[in-house]
């Protein structure tokens, strides 16, 4: 009943998938993350699979790909983790919930709210701990019976992927650039890890959330990518292009495009990074070589000399095998799993070869065995499953120092054969798939060699929270959920008239691609007004009281919010002039400013053109008090405190 996808095997040569009934003797356990939408029973036989699109989390057979069992989940269910009794615990993203549920009966045998935008879960003793992006938290919930039982509170916003390590829950921050470590009997942080590369001052690590713990515990690996900052990226530093303007997203004079994939690895007892990447690359050229010891944590996309045909874009989960002397990188803009080194010899390249799982991949689970990995794509709701390398890509020697390989050869980096497997069909209008895909992928269409997606800026359809350093002067990145069509124009200085006019603006203009048809743009365009604003906290104790009253003021005449934030998306589709252009921001070449809708306020700093409000507070006090945007400057503590309530609760 399932439909079946093969991949052609190029230059290596690998067992046959399932041996008898026998796993292959030889073949040494892995790791994978501790939450996903996937995820394995003990004994390695059955996947368990959050199938986001359908509200469903189902059972599958891990030899045969067909589904054996369906439990429905309401509300999006985004995250599992397999317990140890073989249940399954998993997140709900829009419904706020937890649910403990056994698949095979069909059964759900308990839901709790733990409030706005719940990510990963994971098992720590008899209780669930929960990353509760928009809380900012984490929550602590009994198992049986399923109720929360406490909140840690963390130091930095959006929680997104956790990993435990003997008595320490690690947390990746998604924008942060951090990693926290809780200490969950004193329910504290007692310390952070910063993923900021030393060698690299203008990259900010970036989408930090899967974590998988390697095999020494006390090593955690992160997927994530880093934003390029340069001001010579974008003409606006002192080694800024020379003629024609720049095309700022997928090509620099440091050889990186504006948004490199990476994989890092950190000492959690350290709390430090293990490597930095101090090679000296140029686009298109690469690496004479590459050093021994831990392997770079960047991918350069452009890096021809190591990836040769291949794009990698988007890592969003890993899994270590052979001992963690294999990544294996799911990426999901590029649609392949990258398979490269965790450590490199003497002469040995990173990159190994490549599996083909398509757009939209984003988990990872290996057998217990370690000799069998499968990759879910909640994009193509396909299942696809591949033997774990074994033998591959051939070292390389030196000869007078110079890099050499066997036989005066490179060798070619390898295509791994998978067996693809269709589980649900498509829950969503053909539109709004197509637009998926299109807004995610590094498609030619929309980037020039295969450096950036439209995601990579606007991840998950949001923000990156990035203000960038273009050569008009600090541009904040804006979210697009909560429905962008009808909001147009669209950009900081309103030049694009509407969704098809990105193609011309964003996708030719800056990312270098050859552009898309107005079909295809508004595809993007239904797949984004799919994307609901995140809901506001629910946790902060602010009285109701106060929030009613933030709305009164800002709808009053007195303060003029409302005049230029009005109707249904809280936009009147103009541009202003608030005081922030030139003569306030350095480099500033503009003085009218779009306004933005404010759905899912909060979770989209920092705030204005140019990022220059850190919080909404900041918005208030810089801005409105002193009467550049609104009136505000007769407002009093109190006011202050309730219009602050009502802008986080939009």
């Amino acid at each position: 009943m399932s439909s079946i996808r093969s991949f052609v095997l190029v230059g290596v040569t690998l067992v046959p998938l399932w041996v008898a009934c026998e796993p292959d003797p030889v073949a040494r356990p892995g790791t994978s993350p501790q939450s996903s939408h996937l995820g394995i029973s003990a004994d390695g036989d059955t996947l368990y699979i959050a199938l986001t699109d359908h509200d469903e989390v189902r059972a599958v057979d891990a030899r045969t790909g067909e589904v054996t069992a369906t439990v429905s989940i309401v509300g999006q269910p985004h995250r599992l983790t397999v317990l140890r009794d073989g249940r399954v615990a998993v997140t709900a993203r829009l419904a706020g919930t937890v649910s403990v549920v056994d698949v095979e009966a069909g059964r759900v045998d308990g839901t709790v709210e733990v409030g706005s935008e719940p990510f990963a879960v994971v098992q720590v003793g008899d209780e669930l701990v929960v990353a509760v992006a928009g809380e900012g938290d984490l929550a602590r919930l009994s198992i049986d019976p399923l109720q929360l039982t406490s909140r840690v509170p963390l130091e930095t916003d959006d929680p997104r992927g956790l990993a435990v390590i003997g008595g320490t829950v690690v947390v990746s921050h998604f924008t942060g650039g951090r990693l926290s470590k809780v200490d969950l009997d004193r329910e504290a942080v007692v310390g952070t890890i910063s993923m900021k590369l030393p060698s690299r001052p203008f990259f900010f690590p970036n989408q930090l959330d899967q974590l998988t713990v390697a095999e020494n515990q006390i090593d955690v690996v992160a997927p994530h990518v880093e934003c390029n900052n340069d001001p010579a990226q974008f003409g606006s530093g002192s080694q800024a292009f020379v003629g024609a303007p720049p095309e700022y997203y997928n090509d620099g004079p440091t050889g990186f495009p504006a948004v490199v994939p990476a994989v890092s690895r950190a000492d959690v007892d350290a709390e430090v990074l293990i490597s930095d990447d101090t090679s000296d690359t140029s686009a298109g050229i690469g690496p004479v070589v590459e050093p021994a010891g831990p392997v770079n944590p960047i991918i350069n996309p452009l890096d021809r000399s190591l990836l040769e045909d291949r794009l990698v874009n988007a890592p969003t989960a890993v899994a270590l095998a052979d001992d963690g002397e294999l990544e294996l990188v799911v990426s999901l803009g590029s649609g392949n799993v990258v398979v490269r080194r965790s450590r490199l010899e003497e002469g040995q390249d990173s990159i190994v070869g490549t599996v083909d799982v398509g757009v939209g991949a984003d988990s990872i689970v290996l057998s217990p065995d370690g000799a069998t990995a499968f990759v879910w794509n909640g994009f193509e709701q396909t299942l696809t499953r591949f033997v774990v390398p074994v033998g591959p890509r051939s070292n390389t020697r030196f000869s007078e120092g110079k890099k050499v390989a066997f036989g005066g050869t490179r060798s070619p980096l390898a295509t791994y054969e998978g067996t693809t497997f269709v589980i649900a069909a498509q829950a969503l209008p053909d539109n709004v798939v197509l637009g998926r895909t299109l807004f995610h992928a590094v498609d030619q269409r929309l980037t020039r060699n295969g450096a950036i997606a439209c995601a990579s800026c606007h991840p998950g359809g949001g923000d990156d929270a990035i203000t960038w350093t273009f050569a008009e002067g600090p541009r904040q990145s804006p979210p697009l959920w909560g429905g962008i069509i009808g909001t147009e124009p669209f950009h900081w200085d309103q030049a694009v008239t509407d969704i098809a006019d990105i193609s011309r603006a964003t996708i030719i203009g800056r990312m270098g691609g050859t552009g898309l048809g107005r079909s295809n743009m508004e595809a993007i365009g239904a797949y984004l007004d799919t994307i609901p604003a995140p809901a506001p906290r629910v946790t902060v104790g602010v009285p109701t009281a106060s929030i009613d009253r933030g709305a009164a003021l800002f709808a009053s005449a007195e303060t003029a919010c409302a005049t230029c934030h009005t109707g249904a998306d809280l936009t009147d589709g103009l541009a202003h002039n608030v005081g922030s252009g030139v003569g306030f921001v350095p480099r500033e070449t503009m003085e009218r400013f779009a306004t933005p809708p404010l759905k899912g306020l909060r979770h989209s700093g920092p705030f204005m053109h140019d990022g220059g409000a850190a919080t909404l507070r900041d918005v208030v006090d810089q801005y409105v008090m002193t009467d550049r945007m609104g009136k505000g400057s007769h407002l009093s503590p109190q006011d202050v405190d309730d219009l602050v309530a009502f802008l986080e609760a939009l």
